[in-house]
């Protein structure tokens, strides 16, 4: 399986590519005239075509005037050959005119808007306005902790000679999911402050095996996440199409993973030797901060693609009881009562990426569609399990009861564990102006 690292890499290759060439892509266009101009095609329609210049100027030509166009740079001898003929046919072919031109015969049907005089263009280095967000969608979230103590005793039972604990992939099921935001922006500085909630219901299976028995816990329960985070980007490069955003955060999140009555049952030789309830219940805090870029790809006026991947470096707890009664059915003096507790301290590095493709309804609505995915994998700094039973087990030595800590420690911090969640949404924004155009 790749890390969490090599994912982050692969995901900001993936989505900077379409940036690093949309930020590159000059052409050459050649006209009849003779004429080379330079620049990017950012518009056009059947007929005419809208060409930004290096020095920023935005041209309209008719396609009629146009010979052919390159990626290529022109070459010297283009360039020559191209200025020659310029001055040979200057006095017949007229020069190119710089859009708009306001004229008060021009036709509107002919005449073209401007960019920067539509209503949806919006001059991103002298923003002054507030985004408030809201989406609705559909999530699943996979978390570490509910299978992390089967996986534990499973490594302790093959270090002291027991039978192999077999801990099933579990099942999940995505449920609703909700997620909310504000992002105020001025100039080319920007502060938010976002948040979402996700569950899932998971179904699970651990089947443990000894020489004489097999002992079965299976059952069906939700598991819920939520987070906020704020978080500040600067505008590092704008254009017409394209936004790049450095950003750092901190980000917060609690989980809890309750099963209120899975079943536990052990068969032997005989058939049923013992069957009772399994309640687990668990909580997760972990915080810390990100970093990473947000990107922003314009098509047209009303169309924009909003991108965001941010590494995560996270610390926190996680605390975990579980509750075991045992009925037996033929021996009513076995039964018995058990209380696990395992409180466990990690670290946990990851990633997050977001992307949202956004319809601007009105110049300050708009509605969107997008997805975002958490994924992060732990690293243990400490871990203890308390075991306590209504029919008692004897007192063992010191020495016994510390290598037992010791082996439980051990095998908790071999046993690899990692957090994913997916978040499918729908959602609308709107934008509050501040200053005017």
């Amino acid at each position: 399986m790749l890390s969490s690292r090599v994912k982050l890499t692969v995901i900001v290759i993936f989505f900077l590519l379409p940036f690093i060439g949309l930020i590159a892509e000059l052409q050459t266009i050649y006209l009849r005239n003779g004429q080379i101009l330079r620049g990017e095609v950012i518009q056009q329609t059947a007929t005419s075509m809208q060409i930004k210049l290096e020095d920023g100027k935005i041209l309209k030509l008719n396609k009629s005037e146009i010979q052919r166009i390159s990626f290529k740079e022109p070459t010297a001898k283009e360039k020559k050959d191209a200025e020659e003929k310029t001055k040979q046919i200057a006095p017949t072919q007229p020069e190119v005119v710089q859009e708009p031109l306001p004229t008060p015969s021009s036709s509107p049907a002919i005449a073209a808007i401007p960019i920067t005089e539509s209503p949806y263009y919006i001059d991103q280095a002298k923003r002054n306005d507030l985004e408030l967000y809201f989406g609705v969608g559909m999530g699943k979230y996979q978390p570490a902790p509910a299978d992390f103590l089967d996986k534990v005793q499973s490594v302790v039972n093959l270090i002291s000679g027991g039978g192999a604990t077999v801990v099933g992939n579990p099942s999940i099921h995505a449920m609703p999911a909700e997620v909310y935001g504000a992002n105020y922006t001025w100039k080319r500085f920007s502060g938010g402050l976002s948040g979402m909630h996700v569950q899932s219901k998971g179904s699970h299976r651990t089947t443990s095996y000894t020489s004489t028995d097999t002992v079965d816990i299976y059952g069906s329960y939700p598991d819920k996440q939520s987070s906020l985070k704020g978080d500040l980007s600067f505008l590092a490069f704008t254009s017409l199409r394209v936004d790049l955003r450095p950003t750092i955060g901190y980000q917060y999140f609690w989980a809890k993973s309750q099963d209120p009555g899975s079943t536990v049952q052990d068969t032997d030789a005989a058939g049923l030797s013992f069957f009772g309830n399994y309640q687990q219940n668990f909580t997760e805090h972990l915080r810390g901060y990100s970093y990473g870029l947000k990107a922003s790809v314009r098509m047209r006026e009303r169309w924009e693609n909003r991108f965001e991947v941010n590494a995560l470096s996270l610390n926190g707890d996680q605390n975990g009881n579980v509750t075991i009664t045992l009925l037996h059915p033929t021996n009513p003096a076995a039964n018995d009562i058990q209380q696990l507790n395992q409180p466990a301290f990690w670290k946990a590095k990851g990633f997050q990426f977001s992307y949202r493709l956004y319809f601007k309804y009105t110049p300050t609505l708009s509605f969107w569609t997008g997805f975002q995915a958490y994924e992060w994998k732990y690293s243990l700094d400490s871990y203890t399990l308390n075991i306590y039973s209504a029919a008692g087990s004897g007192s063992s030595p010191p020495d016994q009861v510390l290598l037992q800590y010791f082996i439980i420690g051990q095998a908790a911090k071999s046993v690899s564990a990692s957090s994913k969640t997916t978040i499918l949404e729908f959602g609308i924004t709107k934008r509050f102006e501040f200053s005017s155009k």
